[in-house]
Formats: C-alpha cells, structure tokens, sequence
C-alpha cells in the first residue's frame, strides 16, 4: 500500500514510513490512498492530481462559503 499525499511541508524525499510512526501526519492536508490489490481505483488513474485537488479545495472552502453566504444576503 502506498500514498500520494499533499502536506504543509515540502516533501524531504525520506521516505517515511507511516507504520514506523516517522509519517508528518500532523502536516498531511489530503491524501489517496494507493492500494494494493486495488479495492478502489479511481477511472482517472489520477491519485496525485486528486489528492492536489483535494488540498485545494479544503483550502478553497472557507473563501467559497463566505461568498454563498454574501450571495444569500442579497
């Protein structure tokens, strides 16, 4: 098994392990999991852009909503 991962960090290239306790996971904002034998496989085969996305998107979302919330003031 194995992970793409978007974090607030740059990665270092360590390759920590998740089960060895060494994994930032305090600094993962999104992650797809890659498993092996696939039980979920997205039909895009895009696991980083996804988790890329995700990121993004988690980041994007207070602006989003403060903006729907202005729309239905109006």
């Amino acid at each position: 098994m194995g992970a793409y991962a978007v974090a607030t960090t740059p990665d270092t290239g360590a390759k920590e392990s998740m089960w060895s306790g060494a994994w930032p996971g305090s600094e993962v904002v999104a992650a797809c999991l890659i498993q092996s034998p696939p039980y979920a496989v997205p039909a895009d085969d895009r696991y980083e852009e996804n988790a890329k996305l995700i990121a993004m998107m988690r980041t994007a979302l207070p602006e989003l909503m403060r903006l729907a919330r202005l729309g239905m003031e109006r």
